[in-house]
C-alpha cells in the first residue's frame, strides 16, 4: 500500500485547513495530499530526524468557493484580519 492511499480519502481537507492556520499557505488538492504523504513517511522510524521535503504542486485560489475552503474565514480568522 503507498503511503497516499491511507490519507488521500479522509485527511486532504484536514491538511488543507492545517496549512492555512499553520502557515497562512492556500493549497490545492494534490499539495494537501502531497503533504499528508510527506508526514506519514516522515512519521516512520527510519526518516526521524532526517528532514523532509514536498513540492506544493497546486495552488488553492480555484477551490475557495468549494466545500474545501466554504468555513475558511471561520475556522482562521486571523488570516483574513
Amino acid at each position: 500500500m503507498e503511503p497516499t492511499d491511507e490519507v488521500v480519502a479522509v485527511r486532504y481537507i484536514a491538511y488543507a485547513h492545517r496549512l492555512v492556520r499553520e502557515e497562512g499557505i492556500i493549497s490545492g488538492i494534490s499539495t494537501n495530499v502531497a503533504l499528508a504523504a510527506a508526514i506519514k513517511i516522515a512519521q516512520r522510524v527510519e526518516n526521524q530526524g532526517k528532514l523532509g521535503v514536498t513540492i506544493q504542486p497546486s495552488f488553492g485560489e480555484c477551490y475557495l468557493s468549494t466545500p474545501l475552503f466554504q468555513d475558511l474565514e471561520q475556522r482562521t480568522p486571523d488570516f483574513f484580519a
